[in-house]
């Protein structure tokens, strides 16, 4: 029997969960050919929502992830890449004549190796694309690695080019700086949509119906425990709860599965809390300990912080490790790591 939870791949249909006000509202801005952002820290499942309302509402569109993007003539073999899969093969011919390019491709196979390309190439693409497609543009933050020349060049591009883009970014203030800061080649570019974690009530109905359709039982309290150690974030609602289908089918209870997986990662959460400087170890035990940080005189000594200046430089190390993220407060962005953390370390020992 297949397991129901996915956390290893995009989620897509049935095995995704719920955020229909999410995808109405994101129908929605594709629709009115709207640019649009999503942003939230890793692990939320951005890319999932995005693929899952294009395929509901059977939205044409050119995926890119931009992670694998090393410079210019990359985007333009991507976009290609996409295009031609996408479309009609003779009318992928007609339009890769007229873009005039020295192009080597083996097709049907989809195979394409840009050799030269003119300064208005990437621009001729993209109003093709977004004539009668959505631009989909996935790890959008790494976009700034490929150069000021290129950005800009691109954010004059998708200004003046009426259509759908969806942009989306794991690095949350990255991303917000790029399309708020006044000096960013994005600014005001795009509305911003802050996705959020996916209530508890949705996740139990969820959970229910997978387990009794599949007729393994599960009690409403594991389901709400399970809510509460993966903080309500997708992936690691998901790996929770597919690995305590698989341990209720052999008779284990929730405190031995989230044990089981503790075990599972703990020369990886090891490795990455012991290549840590001291303070930032510090650091982390302090939000596993507490939940948040503070800045009081008795949390600073007991974690042994001399001034909230050094906690604060630990926190903003932490952060461009991408290992803690902030809303109004700073936490962990693994809680599992962060259950890890808490059971094997101690402030006595610091």
């Amino acid at each position: 029997m297949e397991n129901p939870f996915k956390f290893d791949t995009i989620v897509t249909g049935e095995h995704f969960c719920n955020r229909q006000g999410e995808m109405d509202f994101l129908h929605e801005r594709i629709r009115e050919r709207v640019k649009v952002s999503i942003v939230s820290p890793r692990k939320f499942g951005k890319t999932s929502l995005i693929i899952n309302t294009v395929i509901r509402y059977e939205i044409p569109h050119i995926y890119i992830d931009m992670a694998t993007i090393d410079d210019e003539r990359s985007f333009i073999e991507a976009l290609l890449q996409e295009l031609s899969r996408k479309s009609p093969l003779e009318k992928f011919r007609n339009f890769l004549q007229n873009l005039k390019i020295d192009i080597s491709l083996n097709l049907p196979f989809g195979t394409l190796d840009v050799k030269n390309f003119g300064e208005q190439t990437v621009e001729k693409i993209i109003v093709e694309i977004l004539k009668n497609r959505t631009l989909i543009l996935d790890e959008f933050q790494e976009v700034i690695a490929l150069g000021k020349t290129f950005t800009w060049k691109l954010r004059s591009i998708l200004q003046k080019t009426p259509g759908s883009v969806i942009f989306s970014g794991s690095r949350r203030s990255i991303m917000l700086n790029l399309f708020n800061d006044p000096k960013q080649p994005f600014y005001r570019l795009t509305d911003i949509f802050h996705l959020k974690i996916i209530p508890y009530e949705e996740w139990r109905d969820f959970a229910q119906f997978w387990f009794n359709k599949t007729g393994v039982p599960v009690s409403e309290s594991e389901i709400r425990k399970s809510f509460e150690t993966a903080k309500g974030i997708p992936f690691y609602m998901q790996y929770i709860l597919h690995y305590l289908w698989e341990g209720k089918r052999q008779g284990m209870n929730l405190d031995e599965v989230i044990e089981n997986l503790l075990k599972t990662n703990h020369h990886t959460y090891e490795y990455i809390f012991e290549s840590l400087p001291h303070s930032q170890r510090k650091a982390l035990i302090l939000l596993a300990v507490e939940g948040r940080e503070s800045y009081s005189r008795e949390t600073l000594e007991k974690y042994d912080f001399p001034t909230p200046q050094h906690l604060q430089k630990a926190l903003r190390s932490l952060w461009n490790r991408e290992l803690i993220e902030k809303n109004s407060h700073w936490w962990i962005l693994d809680p599992l790591f962060a259950l890890w953390i808490k059971k094997n370390f101690y402030t006595e020992r610091f």
